[in-house]
């Protein structure tokens, strides 16, 4: 356990009225806080992000959103922290439309416990059971999906009031309203989710001392346990949008992570600017038990950290055990420069060759005379690193024009290989195909990626019976020589493929209940039906 932080246990107990959120789908066993704490178990100031789950071994020590930039005179706004206990610039719960400056309107306490929490744990398998069972007599709604936060109230606030759309949801009716008794349920991703809802506004910014952005966030932690190359693998998504009033420039996001990989005295770090990735990896073959943690052991794994929807624009890492300016930030210029790929006082990164860089160690450990923290031999230590995207104008939500909300999405990535410099390698070949697979994704809800098919371009179909005990027939008039049909589960996963010819088609795939979705693609035009395997 890392000594600075025993002293902080007794305040940390009083700082955070919410419990932890866990999620622990897959190989993965972390948790989350709502004033923008993850990885951490803020009640013990311990980690808390085990991997393999069970093991006892742990990745992570701290994980934290930062978020900024300045105003049109030049003054920082940011909302940055790194560990538990050392205050907060975030808050549980949504804001509402208001000068940040008021650090937060009087009636904020209405508004962050507008829906009575402020986390929600949602599975695949609880909405699959929802969409077969919502009309059955008896059925007892899942908590979280009955109290979903689709929907702000618009009238309370300041001003315009919260956001009228909050958490994605499928609107099974299309009437623009989360009506989970008549069969809607939130949109996630993965077999596990954690939704939670933050912001800026709750008070002073005790940790960066930057003024409030007077920002909401929106964050979807999710794990996947049915697709093995996902095991090892936590998916992050945010969304931010402006609820303040004015419009900042040179807006960053940057993902902090205090990456402690078993024994956090021999770890290096460094930047793969092919991959948009951060990664740790240990400096040496043995990662030893110490104080009270235990170590990897012989050929230690690696981890990393995605920048999966943007590019990666700045990477820096530091520590605590140097001087200035190299070491943590403390003031909110200090914050913002580290953002923004530069030192404490803003000067720049340097590489090996003494050149301007805005990333750290950008080489390849495995390759003999690459810029690594391996192949300059650096003393092994405690490090912290910083992946950054930038932003540009971020405008107020209520302006003409305004780009309502900023989407980014991050992944965890872990590997062992057969030594600690070959799991670097191992951990590139990971961060490859999580890539991969987020970009085969598409949208954020697939029930509204399968809606913005145009009308000329569907085929028209039925699927009969509908709803059905996994055996139909799909009946097309529409002129077509060949088609694939293929059906998707409720979370846009692939399950079923089939080649078919013009009419009727006997389909009788191994589905569990659910909605699915069958998709008829015919190169030139589509179609897509939905149905209930009961």
């Amino acid at each position: 356990m890392k000594k600075r932080y025993y002293l902080l246990i007794g305040l940390c107990s009083v700082s955070f009225a919410s419990l932890a959120q866990i999620l622990n789908e897959n190989n993965v066993n972390t948790s989350f806080y709502d004033n923008g704490f993850f990885f951490t178990d803020s009640i013990n100031s311990t980690h808390n992000y085990e991997v393999p789950a069970g093991n006892g071994t742990h990745a992570i020590f701290s994980g934290a959103l930062w978020f900024g930039g300045t105003d049109v005179n030049g003054q920082v706004k940011l909302a940055a922290q790194q560990y538990a206990g050392n205050g907060q610039d975030y808050w549980g719960g949504p804001a509402t439309r208001h000068n940040p400056s008021e650090w937060a309107p009087n009636n904020w306490s209405t508004i962050q416990n507008y829906f009575g929490q402020t986390t929600w744990s949602v599975t695949k398998d609880d909405i699959d059971y929802h969409i077969a069972n919502y009309q059955a007599s008896g059925y007892i709604m899942p908590a979280d999906i009955e109290k979903w936060p689709a929907h702000g109230d618009t009238t309370l606030g300041n001003y315009d009031g919260m956001l009228s759309y909050i958490a994605p949801f499928v609107d099974v009716n299309n009437n623009g309203v989360y009506e989970p008794a008549l069969g809607d349920y939130p949109c996630i991703k993965g077999d596990a989710a954690t939704y939670i809802i933050s912001s800026d506004v709750g008070g002073l910014h005790s940790v960066s001392n930057g003024d409030p952005i007077g920002a909401e966030f929106h964050f979807m932690f999710y794990q996947y346990s049915s697709v093995p190359e996902l095991m090892n693998t936590t998916f992050v998504d945010v969304e931010v949008v402006n609820m303040g009033t004015q419009t900042l420039f040179g807006t960053t996001a940057s993902f902090f992570l205090d990456t402690d990989l078993g024994n956090y005295f021999d770890d290096y770090v460094g930047t793969d600017t092919t991959r948009n990735m951060i990664y740790t990896y240990n400096g040496d073959n043995l990662d030893e038990n110490t104080g009270g943690v235990i170590g990897y052991g012989a050929n230690p794994p690696a981890l990393g950290l995605v920048v999966l929807s943007h590019e990666l624009d700045f990477s820096i890492s530091y520590s605590n055990s140097v001087s200035y300016p190299f070491t943590d930030p403390n003031l909110s210029v200090e914050y913002y420069n580290a953002m923004r790929g530069n030192w404490q006082d803003g000067s720049d990164q340097l590489d090996q060759n003494n050149q301007l860089t805005d990333y750290f160690y950008t080489g390849d450990p495995n390759t003999t005379g690459s810029w690594s923290e391996n192949n300059v031999a650096n003393p092994p230590g405690d490090r912290r690193m910083l992946a950054s995207t930038d932003l540009g104008v971020f405008t107020p939500d209520m302006s003409v024009g305004a780009v309502d909300r900023v989407k980014l999405s991050y992944a965890i990535v872990y590997a062992q290989g057969t030594d600690n410099l070959n799991s670097v390698t191992e951990l590139q070949a990971t961060a490859d195909a999580v890539q991969v697979f987020y970009n085969g994704l598409g949208s954020d809800c697939f029930d509204n990626a399968l809606a913005s098919l145009q009308e000329n371009q569907l085929i028209n179909f039925t699927i009969q019976p509908n709803p059905n005990n996994g055996t139909f027939v799909i009946d097309s008039n529409d002129s077509f020589e060949f088609a694939t049909a293929r059906i998707y589960d409720s979370a846009g996963k692939l399950v079923y493929v089939k080649d078919i010819n013009q009419g009727k088609t006997h389909f009788k795939p191994e589905l569990s209940p659910g909605m699915y979705y069958l998709e008829l693609d015919a190169d030139i035009s589509k179609g897509v039906q939905k149905f209930v395997v009961q």
